[in-house]
């Protein structure tokens, strides 16, 4: 887990990638998932979708994540056939009957 730190103020330190990991799987195994599937990466992926999904823009998401270049953070979005469909069908005159 991550250790104490008397030097920042939030009495944490960061946690490394291991660390993270570590808590990502315990929590997996703990509430009954297989905790070989999640993995902070998957997280990350959820994160901006999720955050993608509910309107936040792609700058915004860009900025969190601490990425340098919007197209990797552009990667990171997991867009649903459905949201995909509703997406091109709302500009068309004939999508929206």
């Amino acid at each position: 887990m991550c250790s104490k730190s008397s030097v920042q103020t939030s009495g944490y330190r960061a946690c490394n990638v291991r660390s993270v990991g570590r808590i990502v799987k315990q929590t997996a195994a703990v509430t009954g998932l297989d905790p070989k599937k999640y993995h902070p990466h998957l997280l990350r992926h959820r994160f901006s979708t999720h955050c993608h999904h509910n309107g936040m823009p792609v700058e915004v998401i860009n900025m969190l994540l601490g990425r340098a270049k919007l197209s990797t953070t552009i990667m990171y979005l997991q867009v649903s056939t459905n949201r995909m469909r509703t997406s091109y069908n709302w500009p068309h005159p004939h999508g929206r009957a």
